[in-house]
């Protein structure tokens, strides 16, 4: 582990908080210390990998890939969900139900470059399905996914993936 990684995943096991039984990864970006660092070891993560761009599926995969993807000198790919505005010509994609049941439409404007080896960044995996919905999306456009780097881990490990922490290192939720 190197010692970016290393300072990320201490921020993220001193930051992370439980709110009503819901994760608040958001916190992490409130303090610009702990942002950067969380960026830093998320970016440390992808290196090893040959990324030639970063993708992220919107809204935290955006807010943590984008300034991973400028840290490590690459373009950054906007995957959306359903709603909002898109402009150009878009892939669509329908995930698999994801830990809540629920499933979304991806969006890419398919502007990954044939052969381009594409890293995606999200905060927490849980099933995976929103990943591999966002794969399918790369592979339509001749892409290939090279890994999927994550803040937290919580998947059965079907995916490429390296996070910064698993699920099972954070705190338990007390309840409140």
């Amino acid at each position: 582990m190197t010692d970016a990684v290393g300072k990320a995943r201490a921020a993220v096991l001193r930051e992370f908080r439980w709110i009503h039984g819901h994760s608040d990864v958001w916190r992490l970006t409130e303090d610009p210390l702990v942002f950067a660092d969380v960026v830093t070891g998320l970016a440390e993560l992808a290196r090893g990998l040959g990324a030639e761009a970063i993708a992220g599926i919107e809204t935290r995969g955006v807010l943590f890939g984008a300034p991973v993807a400028r840290s490590l000198g690459l373009g950054f790919h906007v995957i959306r969900k359903t709603e909002g505005l898109f402009a150009g010509a878009r892939d669509t994609v329908a995930s698999e139900a994801d830990y809540r049941g629920l499933t979304h439409t991806l969006r890419s404007r398919g502007a990954f470059a044939p052969g381009e080896r594409v890293v995606l960044v999200d905060d927490w995996i849980e099933r995976g399905s929103q990943a591999a919905a966002a794969q399918t999306l790369i592979e339509l456009a001749g892409a290939e996914l090279a890994g999927v780097i994550v803040i937290v881990d919580e998947s059965d490990g079907a995916l490429p993936l390296r996070a910064l922490v698993t699920a099972d290192e954070l705190p338990d939720w007390d309840g409140s």
